[in-house]
Parts: structure tokens; sequence; C-alpha cells
């Protein structure tokens, strides 16, 4: 987005446009808040996720899914994923 004036400001704006913002299993995505400064003036910003890629194989074909690492780091304690490399799931 081009910047814009406002209140004799010049205002940039910087869009996070990712296709995959979401996680596909838990469906975390982006949270919105304030930066707050040593004089508590708040300015808007965007809290996003820490989203990976990780492939699976689900009956002899891959399977791309978009997780957070907090998503990926509970199938790894559950057993669910290896703790290392990638995964073939036998159904």
């Amino acid at each position: 987005r081009a910047p814009y004036r406002h209140n004799h400001l010049w205002i940039c704006t910087v869009e996070w446009n990712n296709m995959a913002s979401r996680c596909d299993l838990t469906g975390k995505r982006a949270q919105y808040g304030h930066n707050v400064s040593f004089s508590l003036r708040r300015t808007k910003r965007t809290f996003k996720p820490n989203l990976q890629k990780k492939t699976f194989v689900v009956d002899g074909q891959k399977v791309t899914m978009t997780l957070s690492t907090q998503a990926i780091r509970t199938l790894k304690k559950k057993g669910i994923l290896p703790k290392s490399g990638k995964v073939a799931v036998q159904k």
C-alpha cells in the first residue's frame, strides 16, 4: 500500500499478505494489539504466528500442511510426529 497523509504525518502501512496465514490444525492466526512505548504511547501492531509448512505421506500421497510451531511441538510430544525428519502416516 502506498504511503498516505494523516494529520500532517506521512503514514506507511505494511501489508502482511500470506496466503496460508492460519494454522491448518489449530486455527491459530494473526492477532492485533499495540506497541506501548516508555511514554505509554500506543501504536497498532500485528502479532503473527510462527507458521511452518510440513509434508506428510498419507496413503502414498504427499500432503502439505501449514502448522504453527506450537502444534508441531504438541504432535511431537504425543508421538504423532517423529523428533526429526519426514513422517509416513499409515491408515
